[in-house]
């Protein structure tokens, strides 16, 4: 542990170097820092940077926190060291970049050489410390400034589901609208034009150059408000396994306590889009904090050998980083529910002493078979990967896990979602894998008639693929009920209620899934089309470029910019910016309206007629010619080919009544009785 002498240079705010050290080695250790700040880099070392009154682990835990990279002095006399150990491990799982300055051959322990296998080697056994120092500065200053773990930052981000609505233009095959389903890349060429679209319309789509954290235009959601004392944000946990192969395990620990804060706490917790936002990027608590609207961020590692485990969990406040409580659990797998409940009482316990936060209730996602729920987690980090691979690779894991449990209700959800999400393929489920899906939910229901997830997932189904709304509604209303503080529930509820023309719930809804799930791009999507069928043009293009933002890789940002081109009828605008689309079929949706715009009847002519082939040769589409004759005002097209609609693909239609693209129709009688004929009118 480190032990050196001296004044203080850093403290651990602005420190970008921990050095880690026995304190035998103290007069080689303030060498390496005499060495690493005369060649400008500041170094966090103890005792000379613990601030006077503050705990001494604290601090040190705080340091290796916030540095950007740990140097170790590695001698007989730092192996030998527990103290080391658990410094080497703390920066291991923060991603911390760990520099060892090795001044003898002592054989390393097989814990240590663990965590160090990874890392830079300076080796000065041979040629002296002295002669060694230059070299470990050049190395520092290369990969000190580098806040990811070794081998470079994970480029991949979050993974990105779907909305459970869709964007105006539908592709030949109707996506699946649920909250997993696959979302196209943009092309390099793509994000060219969308860039100098999204430039054009004088400032309206951007908002904080890229920042999620940006405040958005007013009425758009609630950043900028203040953060409450009573809120924890659950980060993805780290797999610090030997083989690396328990990653489902350590985010499956994470979610289940997001899901037992939720439910047993009136603590404010971000759902989990929000949390795993930052899986594999490099933020200060500070930055993760803002960004989530928390005040404090639970965070921890899991490795499991065999038949145990070690979880080790602490708790920081997120405006300084301070070490509020932190504990480590060696327990068999066998007993992973009690773990998730201990951990989730003790944050409870933790917070408690400034807080009035009631018990934590125990979770509800359960069973009896530790494998059954190994096999629900492999299901569920596969389901993620958004890949055909991995949706059939998923509902195997799932299938799995019900053949273990039967009576496990949330692997009878999951094999419903990867089931139709494998199934589907860009196309229509037929109607047998339809009924086998809504199967699996309804035995879902009855195992967990208290699980909200069931009613959640059927009542999409009920909307979004039979375009029924009053079904749909008893269902989401009573996923709502049952979990109020689901963002996935709220927007849904949300989108609901903006099919049956109820804008201002919809609306109110979207705004608090944007609350409660701040980096969920697709609660920015719901919310922005909540804005746009209220005319509310502006917050709906703010709320777009959230989701942008967040979402850079979807496509369906600039789908939703699209339509609102469309519904402001800005032709030529439309059909410039709808080259950036990846889709064919978009491209061609959006080619067609953008002709009737711009009066271009020869193109209009030409885009119909291949509207139309695509239609008849694949027998699904028939709601995008509709949307033609629509934005052309006519009314007796429009129909017919609404009518087509409603017996191919109802789900289509569900949100006709308050959509833009039918203002010119909208006032039509037969139209008005085409709505309430098919349950589609306003409530």
């Amino acid at each position: 542990m480190a032990e050196g002498p001296g004044e203080g240079m850093a403290d651990a705010g602005t420190a970008k170097v921990f050095i880690s050290y026995a304190s035998q080695d103290v007069a080689i250790a303030n060498s390496v820092v005499d060495a690493l700040e005369r060649g400008g880099i500041p170094c966090w070392i103890a005792p000379r940077d613990v601030v006077p009154g503050e705990f001494y682990a604290d601090a040190i835990v705080r340091a290796i926190d916030l540095a950007r990279a740990t140097v170790l002095v590695l001698s007989q006399q730092s192996v030998a060291s527990l103290h080391v150990m658990r410094e080497v491990e703390r920066a291991s799982s923060k991603r911390r970049r760990v520099i060892s300055f090795r001044t003898d051959r002592a054989p390393l322990p097989a814990a240590l050489e663990y965590f160090l296998n990874t890392s830079h080697w300076l080796d000065a056994s041979t040629t002296g410390v002295d002669a060694s120092l230059s070299k470990l500065v050049d190395a520092v200053g290369r990969v000190g400034a580098s806040p990811s773990a070794p081998g470079g930052p994970d480029a991949r981000g979050g993974a990105t589901p779907l909305p459970d609505s869709p964007s105006r233009a539908r592709p030949a095959a109707q996506l699946r609208q649920r909250s997993t389903a696959v979302v196209a890349a943009l092309l390099a060429f793509g994000l060219a034009v969308a860039g100098y679209f999204i430039a054009d319309i004088k400032g309206v789509w951007r908002h904080g150059g890229g920042d999620p954290t940006a405040p958005l235009t007013a009425g758009a959601g609630s950043a900028g408000a203040a953060v409450p004392a009573s809120s924890v944000a659950v980060l993805p946990f780290v797999d610090m396994s030997e083989k690396k192969d328990q990653e489902y395990f350590a985010d499956g620990l994470a979610e289940e306590l997001i899901d037992l804060l939720v439910k047993g706490t009136d603590l404010q917790v971000p759902a989990r889009t929000s949390s795993f936002y930052f899986k594999g990027r490099s933020a200060s608590v500070a930055e993760i904090g803002k960004a989530l609207g928390v005040a404090n961020l639970l965070e921890g590692s899991v490795r499991v050998a065999g038949s145990t485990m070690r979880v080790t969990v602490q708790l920081v406040r997120a405006s300084d980083g301070y070490h509020v409580w932190s504990d480590s659990y060696d327990r068999k797998l066998k007993d992973v529910f009690r773990i998730q409940d201990e951990i989730a009482a003790a944050t409870v316990a933790a917070l408690k002493a400034r807080l009035s936060v009631p018990a934590v209730a125990p979770g509800v996602r359960r069973t009896s078979s530790t494998d059954a729920y190994t096999q629900y987690l492999i299901g569920r980090q596969l389901l993620s990967a958004h890949t055909a691979a991995g949706y059939a690779r998923s509902a195997a894991a799932f299938q799995r896990a019900i053949d273990l449990d039967p009576s496990f209700a949330a692997a009878y959800a999951g094999l419903s979602d990867a089931s139709y999400l494998r199934d589907a393929n860009g196309h229509a489920v037929s109607a047998d894998k339809y009924a086998r899906v809504q199967s699996l939910l309804g035995k879902a229901i009855e195992l967990a008639p208290d699980l909200s997830d069931g009613y959640s997932e059927r009542g999409m189904d009920r909307l979004d693929h039979d375009g029924d709304l009053p079904a749909a509604e008893a269902d989401l209303s009573r996923a709502l009920a049952l979990d109020s503080k689901s963002s996935a529930n709220q927007r849904r509820y949300g989108f609901l209620q903006r099919c049956r023309g109820n804008l201002p719930e919809a609306i109110r809804y979207g705004q608090q899934a944007t609350q409660t799930d701040p980096l969920d791009g697709f609660a920015w999507l719901h919310l922005g089309e909540a804005f746009a069928a209220d005319g509310r043009y502006a917050e709906a293009a703010a709320a777009f470029a959230r989701m942008q933002d967040i979402s850079p890789d979807s496509e369906k940002p600039l789908g939703a910019r699209l339509n609102l081109l469309l519904y402001e009828a800005r032709g030529k605008e439309l059909i410039a910016a709808a080259g950036a689309l990846s889709d064919p079929n978009q491209r061609l949706y959006f080619r067609a309206l953008g002709s009737v715009l711009t009066s271009d009847e020869d193109e209009s002519r030409r885009a119909l007629a291949e509207l139309i082939q695509r239609t008849l040769s694949g027998n699904e589409g028939f709601a995008d010619v509709a949307d033609f004759y629509a934005v052309r005002g006519d009314a007796g097209q429009t129909l017919a080919w609404l009518e087509k609609a409603a017996v191919h693909e109802k789900g289509a239609i569900a949100c006709i009544s308050t959509d833009p693209i039918y203002k010119n129709v909208r006032g039509n009688p037969r139209f008005q009785e085409f709505l309430k004929r098919h349950r589609l009118a306003p409530v």
